[in-house]
């Protein structure tokens, strides 16, 4: 009843306009809010997805520096100074070979300069023995 009385007067009329878009106008801030609010969260996690990625990427990368660290020092003759990165397997120690798998060239001229002395010396010997078996 009091409402139907002050909608007589212009003024208040302008008022409940006005009241009823600053109502719309709200209600629409509001739904904006919370799609700009929706927004944010995912891209926070996105961003934290982001940061896990790069920090695993990191990790990797130290990773690989290592393994080469590793492999450089090993060819050199020295051992891995990162263990838990990947490293070049150990050879398997063996027998050291010594001088029976290893021949020098001169010795080999040696030997067959031997063997052809022992050969000359042992045909003069039987020739030796059979001009005295003749006499």
């Amino acid at each position: 009843m009091i409402t139907r009385l002050l909608r007589l007067f212009s003024a208040f009329r302008e008022l409940e306009t006005e009241n009823r878009s600053l109502r719309h106008d709200l209600a629409t801030c509001r739904s904006s809010h919370e799609e700009l609010v929706a927004e944010l969260n995912a891209a926070v996690a996105d961003k934290d997805k982001l940061w896990a990625t790069m920090q695993e990427a990191l990790a990797n990368e130290r990773n690989a520096l290592r393994m080469q660290i590793n492999h450089a020092v090993q060819r050199s003759g020295g051992t891995a100074p990162y263990p838990e990165a990947h490293s070049l397997p150990e050879p398997e120690l063996q027998e050291p070979i010594g001088r029976r798998g290893r021949i020098l060239p001169s010795e080999i001229r040696a030997r067959n300069n031997a063997h052809v002395i022992e050969e000359l010396v042992r045909m003069r010997e039987e020739t030796a023995r059979n001009g005295a078996k003749s006499e």
